[in-house]
């Protein structure tokens, strides 16, 4: 309790038909600890949930959500300037090393066009406003405006370098994971490196417990896995992808 609030005053307590002395904060003892436990069930008023800066609905700590508040730290502004701003030969620039002669995809029926750039994990990248920015999120912004907040700008063609209008579309990272997992891209299974069995064993393995009523602890020794791992493979917390 801080110090300020103990007081030497020898006065009774204020509360009508208490005559205990006055010892905290203006009241006595009991007093007090009974107003504290009545005022510490009042509800503290509701943080902000939605990050402060215009057009961002991710989720925020404070007045920034973790993009933000990492840019303000850094020194960047909040807001990228308009891509309308830039000099009039940034956007000749940009097409003249694109190659429209690109591959088609065997899901698509144009080509695709390719950014003559170096950058890394398959994607290009493009110097704009003294400042790198990914090639294909560039087209995005000369072509259709400005990225809201928290979207990614993702491919129909699955190929990185491509910065054809029309092959790229907007998406959440949910959008763009079940993209990927409907074109068979998605590391899952025995796809991932982690995997201890196969899509037949899985498969066996429900089959045992559903249909033949095999015990967990067996199914554990019989693939040599944990018996948690065999609960979550038959009831479907594991493997969803499967049927």
């Amino acid at each position: 309790m801080p110090r300020e609030h103990i007081t030497r005053d020898a006065s009774p307590c204020p509360v009508d038909g208490c005559d205990r002395l006055i010892k905290i904060a203006g009241l006595c003892v009991t007093h007090y600890h009974r107003r504290w436990k009545e005022n510490r069930h009042i509800p503290r008023p509701a943080k902000n949930t939605n990050c402060s800066v215009e057009g961002c609905e991710r989720p925020a700590r404070g007045p920034f959500c973790a993009t933000h508040a990492q840019r303000l730290y850094r020194g960047k502004p909040l807001i990228n300037a308009s891509r309308s701003q830039l000099p009039e030969e940034t956007v000749p620039r940009f097409w003249s090393r694109v190659n429209k002669d690109g591959p088609t995809q065997p899901h698509m029926t144009t080509q695709c066009w390719v950014f003559m750039g170096a950058g890394r994990g398959g994607y290009s990248s493009f110097s704009a406003q003294n400042k790198s920015i990914d090639a294909h999120r560039f087209s995005w912004q000369i072509t259709n405006g400005e990225i809201p907040c928290g979207m990614l700008v993702c491919h129909h063609c699955d190929n990185r370098a491509c910065v054809r209008p029309d092959h790229l579309f907007l998406g959440t990272y949910k959008d763009n994971y079940e993209d990927m997992r409907s074109k068979g891209r998605a590391l899952v299974g025995e796809k991932t490196n982690s995997a201890k069995l196969t899509t037949e064993q899985v498969l066996e393995m429900r089959r045992a417990y559903d249909v033949d009523g095999a015990v967990v602890v067996a199914l554990a020794e019989r693939y040599g896995v944990v018996p948690v791992t065999v609960i979550n493979i038959v009831r479907r917390r594991a493997w969803k992808h499967l049927p």
